[in-house]
């Protein structure tokens, strides 16, 4: 028995910029996620450029025959040589696709996501009609979005339905609290808005009076990644 290169192959993942760009790491994560047999093709070991560009193409055509969309995404379309020159924007942008396409359509009933959006909107409704002082607002405030419409990249970055209603629960859930939820990145980074969901659902775990809702942006982090003042 002659035994190949891929099957020493170590696939842990310590540096997500420098350990992907061969295509091996991604190509067997394609494969056990679609039930597919992809390693069979791969080119190993993988020295040559040539020899990584086929591997990521493997891994992409698999993915798009899956429905998972390359094309429309921040600094995209994501292609081979994305990932094998170590662009990091465009291969953190292919596992999120990845993740998107894989985990969180499996973990969301859309249907009943809708219609939980659905009642929390006709609840904020009513109870916003009944302060009759206050004068009427439009929907973009009732999501928390005063004004604001979606830019070119955002849309191109939520082609998920489901990742897309999962955004709108977040807005109108936060709208309760006069807090307004912009996209998954920013509008997260204060800690607000994850206790605002836990609290909305669950006040007995986490009182409003513990969230902190006047926060200030972090200052900028160390070149370790600490931020000043914070412990390690």
């Amino acid at each position: 028995h002659e035994q190949k290169h891929i099957e020493e192959f170590d696939y842990v993942v310590k540096r997500i910029e420098t350990e992907l760009r061969d295509g091996i790491r991604l190509t067997r994560l394609v494969e056990i996620i679609t039930e597919t047999s992809l390693t069979g093709k791969l080119r190993t070991p993988s020295v040559s450029r040539l020899q990584k560009l086929h591997n990521v193409g493997l891994m992409l055509a698999q993915l798009q025959e899956e429905g998972v969309k390359l094309d429309h995404v921040p600094g995209g379309p994501i292609v081979s040589r994305s990932v094998v020159d170590g662009n990091q924007n465009l291969t953190l942008s292919l596992l999120w696709n990845i993740i998107f396409q894989y985990a969180i359509n499996k973990i969301l009933a859309i249907d009943q996501l809708r219609a939980e959006v659905t009642i929390l909107k006709e609840i904020l409704s009513r109870r916003k009609q009944l302060k009759l002082s206050v004068e009427e607002k439009d929907d973009d405030f009732v999501l928390g979005l005063p004004g604001r419409r979606v830019s070119v990249d955002e849309r191109g970055f939520f082609n998920s339905e489901v990742v897309t209603t999962l955004l709108d629960w977040c807005k109108v859930v936060c709208s309760y609290y006069d807090v307004p939820v912009d996209n998954f990145t920013v509008s997260f980074s204060d800690g607000r808005v994850l206790c605002l969901l836990v609290h909305h659902y669950h006040p007995e775990l986490l009182p409003l009076s513990r969230v902190r809702m006047q926060t200030s942006p972090l200052p900028p982090a160390h070149g370790d990644g600490r931020f000043p003042g914070l412990p390690l």
